[in-house]
């Protein structure tokens, strides 16, 4: 093989890698973004149907889950209708930057109307599990989930073990 032939072939061999990241990169966001649009899409066909948001009343029950999930600790806050079924979620991440704490944050409030509105808590779960980013990995203090692809993972896990079969 010549010079000019293994330059050529290293050439595109390199523009292939580079192609190959630019595809991994752009495709977890943009199934990210399909999956809350079409949590969002059902909020809005459940708001065209005339359905109203049901708010918790000023004083409700709820329950904190406290996580850490890659070391990272993580407590999940929850309110309840009289009823027991879930009606909104707040959660705290410690050891994270401000930017990455107000997305949880807003993350947490989008949740919360969609259950208020009567978006199904499994078709939330299903939208949103398995997402992976960082922090990830071994989940310690909960006794029913073992690991974590992020926090948001954990987050409908826990959800969906500690209020999925209501």
């Amino acid at each position: 093989m010549s010079e000019a032939e293994r330059r050529a072939a290293h050439e595109w061999q390199r523009r292939a890698k580079k192609a190959e990241d630019e595809v991994l990169r752009t495709a977890a966001p943009a199934r990210r973004y399909h999956k809350a649009l079409a949590a969002i899409r059902h909020l809005t066909r459940l708001r065209r149907l005339g359905r109203q948001r049901r708010r918790l009343p000023n004083k409700r029950w709820g329950t904190t889950l406290q996580a850490r999930v890659g070391g990272h600790k993580i407590y999940l806050r929850t309110g309840v209708h009289e009823n027991g079924t879930l009606g909104e979620i707040f959660i705290d991440a410690y050891k994270q930057g401000a930017a990455f704490r107000c997305v949880m944050h807003c993350f947490a409030k989008m949740v919360s109307i969609a259950l208020q509105y009567g978006v199904p808590l499994p078709v939330i779960i299903e939208s949103f599990r398995h997402e992976k980013f960082e922090p990830c990995g071994d989940v310690t203090e909960h006794e029913s989930i073992t690991s974590a692809t992020s926090l948001i993972d954990y987050i409908m896990q826990a959800l969906e073990v500690e209020h999925g079969s209501r």
